[in-house]
């Protein structure tokens, strides 16, 4: 008796895929949640003056990016799963 073929397909695939969107949708809530909460949390602490203001609004820009990704992932992943 020889070993089953794993590129053999029962046909049944369709029925019993399934989707990551729950994944993908989860993860990009917990990304716009905390990036929301650093910017939040780096404005409130922004030094005044100096080279660290700098960094600080480096960092500022770089979550509000990501926020933004995620947010525009959850619009995506709300559209395909309206379809």
């Amino acid at each position: 008796m020889s070993a089953p073929d794993p590129t053999r397909h029962s046909g049944r695939e369709p029925t019993e895929a399934r989707s990551a969107l729950g994944m993908r949708a989860a993860l990009s809530v917990v990304a716009a949640v905390a990036t929301l909460v650093a910017a939040i949390v780096l404005w409130l602490t922004l030094p005044e003056h100096g080279d660290a203001r700098t960094g600080y609004v480096w960092a500022i820009v770089i979550c509000l990016v990501v926020l933004v990704i995620a947010l525009v992932d959850l619009v995506a992943i709300a559209r395909r799963r309206a379809r």
